[in-house]
């Protein structure tokens, strides 16, 4: 028909051919599934129904549909004596662009995936460090807390100033601490200087 000398690039002519002709177009890396495909179709008489690549005129690969019904010949099931060529050369191109485009997605997630994962683990090292640090002018709050108590207790109120002096650089300290993590919790990912 007109549409499969369309489908492949060639002029028509008078010439009859049959669906061998067409077939013989088929791409070679697709001839043994199309072959497979015919031979099933002669052994169990159902409808071949089947997808390849073409090659035209101009070397270009173009997608088709085949579907046809063999028929009881004389001794045996024989090919049908006529197909249904349509070409889905477009949807298969959109098929391909879907696929290339999910993985494409796919890897973007794996990579944030991994950026999350690295985020977690230096998330939990901050923190740790963050713990260890606040709890160093903790212990000296508390400790000279103590032994201000311990002054105070015995009457020595002169004796508990000194401690009274620590505490309140521990506490300056700690303050530091907290302010400088606020200020790099603010950073976010624009870095460090």
């Amino acid at each position: 028909t007109s549409e499969i000398y369309r489908i492949l690039g060639c002029e028509r002519d008078e010439e009859a051919r049959g669906v061998q002709a067409f077939m013989a177009h088929a791409h070679e890396q697709d001839r043994p599934m199309l072959q497979a495909a015919l031979d099933a179709a002669l052994r169990s008489g159902d409808e071949i129904d089947v997808e390849f690549r073409v090659v035209t005129a101009t070397g270009a690969c173009r997608w088709v549909r085949c579907r046809g019904v063999p028929h009881v010949g004389s001794n045996a099931v024989e090919l049908p004596l006529t197909f249904s060529v349509q070409d889905v050369t477009l949807y298969k191109n959109l098929i391909e662009q879907r696929h290339r485009r999910n993985e494409d997605l796919n890897q973007q997630v794996l990579m944030r995936t991994r950026q999350l994962e690295e985020a977690y683990g230096s998330l939990e090292e901050f923190s740790y460090a963050l713990s260890h640090d606040l709890r160093t002018p903790l212990r000296h709050i508390a400790g000279f807390a103590e032994l201000l108590k311990e002054e105070v207790s015995a009457g020595d109120v002169q004796g508990g100033l000194p401690y009274c002096d620590k505490i309140i650089r521990a506490a300056v300290q700690m303050r530091h601490l907290i302010d400088g993590m606020l200020s790099f919790a603010r950073l976010g990912r624009k870095g460090m200087k």
